[in-house]
């Protein structure tokens, strides 16, 4: 697999952070020719015109579920974040024909990621496959594959590949997310798995062909446990 487009999800726009994201960048020994893209917007300094594009699910805080991500409002932070994807994903599949990575602003990697396993992929219909996640219900399945699996509803969406399928069937969703927008973590969910909410699980019902890594490349250093979450409520 060819990967030379890559795009950094970033509400951090310093020459610093652009530097430190290339060095961890450079673990992976990526194709030479590749390009890298920073992109990202701040929830709370979204401008007007998409602030009437880009609608939040009226419906999506349940205030009784016993879930605390579900019993409250989408934060400014999950709006901003769930629109920088989105934007990036339009972009992307706009100009590239090739599959393209996408990676958050924390992403850490953890291991010298051998590219030449995504060989055995080749000849399997896959739209995204997952470098790294938070498996919420253990139901992954075996595909008779070496290195990856089916994943279940997971949360995490710091780091994943698309391929121009997997970019062609989000923009076949593109309607019902913009007008009912939820985190990101959420929605992605939402397109590979069954999605434990009924409502969300309803809005998808045409999957797309998800794999993930046995064994993370990638994890997040950032999430909402560390108490350094830039999407969590403050």
């Amino acid at each position: 697999m060819k990967i030379n487009n890559v795009n950094i999800i970033t509400i951090d726009h310093t020459k610093e952070y652009y530097q430190n994201a290339i060095e961890r960048l450079n673990f992976f020994n990526l194709e030479d020719d590749r390009k890298v893209s920073f992109s990202g917007e701040k929830g709370f300094l979204i401008q007007k015109q998409d602030q009437e594009y880009y609608l939040k699910y009226l419906n999506w805080n349940l205030n009784n579920s016993g879930n605390k991500f579900w019993d409250r409002d989408m934060t400014s932070g999950e709006y901003g974040c769930i629109i920088s994807h989105m934007k990036t994903w339009m972009r992307c599949y706009d100009n590239n024909k090739n599959p393209i990575l996408i990676l958050e602003q924390d992403f850490l990697p953890l291991y010298d990621l051998n590219w030449g396993i995504f060989d055995e992929v080749d000849n399997y219909d896959w739209d995204i496959i997952l470098l790294g996640r938070a498996s919420l219900d253990k139901n992954d399945q075996e595909v008779g594959l070496n290195y990856f699996v089916k994943p279940g509803y997971s949360y995490q969406a710091h780091a994943y590949i698309l391929s121009k399928s997997g970019l062609k069937k989000i923009q076949d969703n593109w309607e019902t997310l913009r007008n009912n927008l939820i985190p990101t973590d959420e929605f992605l969910p939402a397109l590979y798995s069954k999605h434990p909410r009924p409502d969300i699980d309803a809005m998808y019902p045409n999957k797309i062909n998800a794999l993930a890594l046995r064994v993370d490349a990638i994890a997040q250093s950032d999430w909402e446990g560390t108490g350094r979450s830039r999407t969590a409520p403050k």
